[in-house]
């Protein structure tokens, strides 16, 4: 007997979620036991070899955080930061802790890989 959609749904969240520790747990080793001049290093050949193969990478990103009690906060993570950096809008800085900002540069490296094909789609002028 197959399960219902809602199943399906609960057991896949499931999936991603112990996923989603995993590579927590993964990021917390790498950011424990690697220099953070070698994770700069390799972020940095990163960003260049995605460059030089054509393929996108976030250059800055802006976001509202919405907060409980109706109110928000925006941050900006940009490239000339390695995404290290968060602008906060009342003008502090905060520093991302390097398993985070491991996490951080995996996900805007998937954002990017994901919204390539809307912008290449999307721009007036080019043949496909």
């Amino acid at each position: 007997m197959e399960a219902d959609a809602d199943d399906q749904l609960a057991d896949g969240d499931d999936v991603v979620e112990r996923l989603r520790r995993s590579s927590l747990h993964v990021h917390e080793h790498m950011a424990a036991k690697v220099p953070d001049s070698e994770l700069e290093a390799r972020n940095l050949g990163l960003v260049e070899s995605n460059l030089e193969g054509g393929l996108p990478v976030v250059g800055a990103l802006s976001a509202e955080l919405l907060l409980a009690g109706g109110r928000s906060a925006t941050v900006r993570l940009t490239h000339e930061t390695a995404h290290q950096n968060v602008e906060l809008e009342d003008g502090r800085t905060a520093r991302l802790p390097t398993a985070d900002h491991l996490i951080v540069r995996d996900g805007l490296h998937e954002l990017a890989r994901l919204l390539a094909p809307l912008v290449r789609e999307s721009r007036p002028g080019d043949e496909q």
